[in-house]
């Protein structure tokens, strides 16, 4: 088995409750979220390269807007890994899980990506 070692704990959005981060002009919805980092999927159209800077301001399914700057780490099809400037607060993190255990308890995240 290959096991890779996280600094943060990941959560996985099922797809009706992914948050939206949107940048300027370009949207892309979140397809996971730590306290370092995210997934994005993007539009074909967003182009970006390795240690890109990026930042924005992520949409809750909670309500709540989050700003948020960080740097591009990998990129596949449609989808980019952004590495955060500052970490979200835990509280921040844990809010989401207990919304996401409290309105799915019998829903399963989709899957991420493999990039």
């Amino acid at each position: 088995m290959n096991a890779i070692a996280r600094n943060h704990y990941r959560i996985q959005f099922p797809v009706q409750e992914r948050p939206i981060l949107h940048m300027g002009a370009t949207s892309a919805s979140v397809l996971n979220l730590s306290e370092g980092g995210l997934m994005m999927s993007v539009p074909s159209s967003f182009v970006v390269g390795f240690g890109d800077r990026l930042e924005g301001r992520i949409a809750m399914p909670t309500g709540q807007d989050l700003k948020i700057a960080g740097r591009v780490k990998r990129q596949g099809d449609h989808h980019v890994a952004l590495q955060f400037d500052e970490l979200i607060p835990l509280g921040v993190i844990m809010e989401l899980q207990r919304y996401l255990l409290t309105h799915y308890q019998d829903l399963e995240p989709a899957p991420s990506p493999k990039t």
